[in-house]
């Protein structure tokens, strides 16, 4: 396979992806009298018949007004819920209110907690994905906050990671393309030099390069959740995100049935 038709592939999968995750994803902000700003990522997960909101710890940190919106849906909810956090970590959660969640019709969706890894162990060279909100993208004018997502699909690179519990996924702004189903209009409005805001989106292993190493077909209802992302390492050329592992071991006992 040539570079070029492995790009048009990583492409293709990133293009089902951004469709199959969209309706998981919040944009988390916070507001005052001056105006709205972005704070981060969210998505709504579901355990133990309860719906939370996941995040970054440092994304609500010291924010005592956190709002969230549901896919399909213009209105903004304040997050009721005070958040469950774990500080050295950097991950947290809050409730969210089954009156809040079927308050008026939307189409977002939870992300069954079945659905996240036991441990992270992509395959070498798996495409990894996230979609998120970079504070780049976002913008707040006439009393309306835009927000738009960022569908990221690359790699892990070939190096040793930061520390055991973490693992990095190239970020090279100079050599990302858009993909093939990227409307003209989005590629004028997106810029993609700066991640910031994207922390606490949930990284996903694709298992697309498993799936074709096992000679199966591939669908996104195959990918599975591989951690969270947690922040730019400039210098190294890469995001940072908690492997899967840490995140489960400290969810599922705040989770746990009463």
């Amino acid at each position: 396979m040539t570079p070029h038709e492995w790009k048009q592939l990583a492409g293709w999968v990133a293009d089902r992806m951004k469709e199959y995750t969209r309706p998981y994803v919040t944009p988390m902000r916070t507001a005052n009298d001056y105006g709205v700003r972005l704070l981060g990522t969210g998505s709504y997960v579901a355990a133990s018949e309860r719906r939370i909101l996941v995040t970054a710890e440092h994304v609500i940190r010291g924010k005592t007004e956190v709002h969230n919106q549901f896919w399909g849906l213009e209105t903004v909810f304040h997050v009721l819920e005070p958040f469950v956090f774990d500080v050295p970590l950097d991950v947290a959660f809050a409730p969210i209110r089954s009156e809040i969640w079927n308050a008026e019709p939307h189409s977002a969706l939870t992300i069954s907690f079945g659905r996240f890894a036991i441990k992270h162990e992509p395959l070498r060279d798996e495409l990894l994905f996230f979609r998120g909100f970079a504070g780049e993208n976002a913008y707040y004018g006439f009393g309306i906050h835009e927000a738009n997502a960022t569908g990221y699909c690359s790699q892990e690179p070939h190096a040793p990671p930061l520390a055991p519990e973490l693992f990095e996924i190239i970020w090279k702004p100079e050599k990302m393309e858009f993909t093939s189903e990227t409307s003209d209009e989005m590629q004028k409005k997106m810029t993609h030099a700066d991640p910031h805001g994207l922390s606490g989106s949930l990284v996903w292993n694709t298992r697309y390069v498993e799936k074709c190493a096992a000679d199966e077909m591939w669908r996104p209802e195959d990918a599975v959740v591989t951690g969270l992302l947690q922040r730019y390492a400039a210098e190294r050329e890469t995001v940072v995100a908690l492997k899967v592992e840490h995140l489960r071991a400290w969810l599922e006992p705040q989770l746990a049935p009463d």
